[in-house]
């Protein structure tokens, strides 16, 4: 059976949205989340796993914008504050945004 991509993708994105909005335990794995999302280009199409809708975006601050269920819903500058503390994160979020 093929892998639905799409799907997986939207799979770790919910992931990244639960993990936005759970500002007590769950950020600490936001960077990782990011990371893993802009290193596969996750955050350019996936199917949201809320909504099974196809989500499309030209640039990942589009993404970091858009509202949930179909983006983090939130901003630039924010994301980089909760991933402050982990390099890589960092420096992918800065490469995907020069792009």
């Amino acid at each position: 059976m093929p892998i639905d991509y799409p799907a997986l993708n939207g799979n770790i994105i919910h992931s990244a949205m639960q993990t936005t909005a759970d500002a007590i335990g769950g950020l600490k794995y936001l960077p990782k989340l990011i990371s893993k999302i802009i290193k596969e280009d996750m955050w350019r199409e996936f199917k949201s796993k809320t909504t099974g809708n196809m989500v499309s975006n030209r640039t990942f601050e589009e993404f970091v914008r858009r509202p949930v269920p179909d983006g983090l819903e939130t901003d630039l500058d924010t994301l980089r504050h909760l991933c402050g503390r982990d390099p890589e994160a960092m420096m992918l979020i800065e490469t995907v945004v020069a792009r």
